[in-house]
């Protein structure tokens, strides 16, 4: 059975060298100059985007950062008065 394993090796082997001799012998240069593409862009070039002015400071007087009151804001004062109250402020 070792003869036989060593038979089957060293042929094996043998391939393996015949692949090795062949592959050696091939010129496998790369020509990166071939592989370049030289064509024109289809597209335009993209533009930059327009900046959009943004105020420096939120002015406490835009719509935005109004409270919104509800119907209970209606009934119970104390809630209209807590929503009313500026921000970073405490009772």
């Amino acid at each position: 059975m070792a003869i036989e394993q060593t038979k089957e090796a060293t042929e094996a082997i043998k391939e393996i060298e015949v692949i090795l001799k062949h592959a050696l012998n091939k010129n496998y240069t790369i020509e990166w100059e071939a592989l370049k593409n030289e064509s024109k862009f289809l597209k335009q070039k993209p533009q930059l985007p327009e900046l959009l002015e943004i105020s420096k400071l939120p002015k406490r007087t835009n719509q935005y950062y109004q409270p919104k009151f509800e119907f209970l804001d209606k009934i119970f004062p104390s809630r209209k008065q807590e929503k009313n109250r500026p921000c970073g402020t405490f009772i």
